[in-house]
């Protein structure tokens, strides 16, 4: 087609494309009469409390519209403030990538809350491609996406929408996901391909999506995250595609709330309190939890869990003697403790259950702990289990706990020496709080003398014992490896595996230190490798050899690629992907799941003060993908970081046949020379 002729017709469906965008805006407007059904609205204008947006929805009447410029799309924007109440009177903003032709019907939300919006294919009419429109009000932005498709191409069409769970109860771990499938059918249950879809997520949690479309078997699918919210709650799931919804909704478990009374026995306005703790599924403690306490006669309160879990609520006793019982709530569960105020008649019976289990067992949780310091309040609860005949509880057993006749402790007993009276499960606990210095391994000796009636102190009835260690705080963390890379089990992949070591200020090695790693992807490469005879190996380049003989001329180099996910959320978002920061082929490059990272056996540091971290990868993608491991411990200095390519094997690169699997980037050999081309 000529300059002239291209021109013509460039012009014709831009014109095409404004009629449409008119017609369309003329009827979102509407005729100016009512309707039946309109939904609750806030109020957005002067007239009452200032309402603050806190979500857009963009709903589009179509998923795609053919590129002759003769149809457009029509978008509904609400506005919905924190209880998806719409909201009147909001201001919008709009853009649309890919040259699309945004025509709104009004400046703000209606009395609805809504918003129509009219896109056109705009000037690059007849391109096929995807266009992304974007509703903006202040900080809070929403995108829907449609396709330009061939005018002849019949547009995929879905009615319903089915939504299939992996698991409904997933546990605080912060490990446990839920895979989420929505599958599109159409007419007669048939599934439909390229149906675009929205999915949102409620109470802190967080998704990866598949993509924005139903893939060829009519699936689209997202793994849900709880966040680093865990609590004990339910996580509302919603997808969305044109007028179609579909919800369900999963529940996160996994709490532990335990609390100890300090003293279990008060006097009548005497002081006393209850230490609360707040755990994860794997006894790990979860800070910044609200406390709510509340006892009769006594004003309830509210307070938040410390870095170790732990809350104390402090108290003065009712002047009459009787059982105080406090109840409380933290992350979504409840607990109850029982305090006996004396006096008067009001005494603690012996107990006449006899205990079943001698010596009766006795945990510390952690066993490990760091030393303390004036800031820190590092400690580990010690429990003690009294269960009678076919594992009956015996409550009210007098517990007194010690440091086994050491006269200098490393650390102190929140009892003191103070008597503890077993609770209605059976259970006698303490709080060890370790001291300021390091300890030899299982050198705090804790020791639970009880028995069935009161008894002096001093004296020690009945025994059992439990070790812990304290251990100095880490100051210094660094990553290193060897020169050997190992096949994973399956031979189809690469392990490289890193050391971690972890030292005190002296150089000493710190043990049980927790660890935590991660691996980043900072790009990918383009090219391929030729075998060089001269050298006896396969040489890396890019787009083919210089010169006539390709066995013994050098390439061009390899071409480097920033990471398309910029955000690195394993999304794919308005911007990502496209050019000129990618190669808009509708996927992000690298992908998250290019390169695993995990711990060899614990991730906690040995006596060594060292642990092991290794990579795994596919053999294909060795040489192609720049990474960054972090690996950070619970000390003063920032993260290790080791930063490289992805290791090739040494024996592949000097064998000619078979070529190593290696041989051609699977981002592209990069011909064109440029990140922008998928090639």
């Amino acid at each position: 087609m000529s300059m002239q002729l291209f021109a013509r017709a460039r012009a014709l469906s831009v014109r095409a494309a404004g009629m449409a965008l008119v017609a369309l805006a003329l009827s979102a407007c509407g005729g100016g009469g009512g309707s039946s059904g309109d939904p609750l609205v806030g109020g957005g204008d002067g007239g009452g409390a200032t309402v603050t947006v806190a979500e857009l929805s963009v709903v589009l009447d179509r998923n795609s519209v053919p590129n002759d410029g003769s149809q457009a799309v029509t978008a509904t924007v609400t506005a919905l403030d924190k209880n998806r109440v719409a909201v009147r009177n909001v201001p919008l903003s709009f853009a649309a990538d890919n040259g699309g032709i945004v025509q709104p019907a009004g400046l703000v939300t209606d009395d609805k809350g809504e918003l129509k919006v009219a896109v056109g294919v705009g000037q690059f009419a007849p391109l096929n491609r995807t266009i992304t429109l974007t509703a903006v009000s202040g900080a809070i932005s929403k995108t829907a996406s449609f396709t330009v498709v061939d005018s002849t191409t019949s547009e995929p069409v879905a009615t319903a929408l089915s939504m299939l769970l992996d698991k409904r109860t997933v546990s605080n771990s912060g490990s446990d996901n839920v895979t989420v499938t929505v599958t599109a059918t159409g007419t007669g249950g048939k599934v439909v391909a390229g149906i675009p879809i929205t999915f949102e997520v409620d109470n802190g949690a967080a998704f990866e999506p598949s993509g924005t479309v139903t893939n060829a078997s009519g699936v689209w699918t997202a793994v849900v995250k709880i966040g680093d919210n865990k609590s004990n709650r339910l996580i509302n799931l919603i997808a969305k595609s044109g007028t179609l919804t579909k919800a369900d909704r999963f529940q996160v478990t996994g709490v532990r709330l335990s609390s100890q009374a300090i003293p279990g026995t008060v006097n009548p306005g005497s002081g006393g309190a209850i230490e609360y703790r707040v755990q994860d599924v794997n006894g790990a403690p979860i800070r910044n939890i609200d406390v709510n306490v509340s006892a009769p006669g006594l004003s309830s309160t509210i307070g938040s869990t410390d870095d170790n879990g732990l809350y104390v609520y402090n108290y003065t006793a009712p002047n009459t003697s009787g059982t105080l019982t406090f109840s409380s709530t933290a992350a979504g569960v409840a607990s109850t403790q029982s305090v006996v105020v004396t006096g008067g008649t009001t005494t603690i019976p012996p107990v006449t259950t006899p205990v079943a289990t001698v010596p009766v067992p006795v945990t510390a949780t952690p066993k490990v702990l760091k030393v303390n310091t004036p800031t820190t309040s590092n400690q580990s609860q010690i429990k003690v289990l009294f269960l009678g005949a076919n594992n009956t509880p015996v409550p009210n057993v007098r517990v007194r706990f010690d440091f086994n006749g050491n006269p200098t402790p490393n650390g102190s007993l929140t009892s003191g020496a103070a008597l503890v009276y077993s609770d209605a499960q059976g259970v006698a606990v303490t709080n060890y709080r370790a001291g300021t210095t390091p300890s030899p391994t299982d050198g705090v000796v804790v020791r639970a003398c009880w028995d069935y009636n009161d008894f002096a102190a001093g004296t020690c009835p009945n025994s059992s014992l439990v070790t812990l260690t304290v251990v100095a705080e880490g100051l210094a963390v660094t990553i290193g490896t060897d020169d050997t890379i190992e096949e994973g089990a399956t031979t189809l992949t690469y392990v490289k595996r890193y050391v971690v070591q972890v030292a005190d200020a002296a150089g000493n090695p710190v043990s049980s230190q927790q660890l935590t790693s991660q691996v980043d992807l900072l790009g990918y490469y383009k090219g391929d490798y030729r075998w060089l005879a001269s050298e006896t190996a396969w040489v890396p380049g890019r787009g083919g050899f210089v010169g006539a003989a390709p066995n013994t001329t050098r390439a061009l180099p390899i071409l480097a690629c920033a990471n398309e996910d910029s955000n690195r959320n394993g999304a794919l978002e308005l911007g990502e992907d496209a050019r000129p920061n990618g190669n808009a082929n509708g996927t992000l490059e690298p992908r998250k799941s290019d390169v695993t990272i995990s711990f060899i056996g614990s991730d906690r540091t040995d006596a060594s003060g060292q642990a092991v971290v290794k990579i795994e990868y596919p053999k294909s993608h060795a040489g192609w993908v720049g990474f960054e491991i972090s690996v950070a411990a619970d000390v003063r200095s920032p993260p290790a970081i080791w930063t490289g390519i992805l290791p090739v094997e040494a024996t592949a690169i000097e064998r000619e046949s078979p070529p190593p699997a290696f041989v051609n980037s699977p981002y592209g050999i990069g011909a064109s020379g440029t990140c922008q081309v998928a090639d």
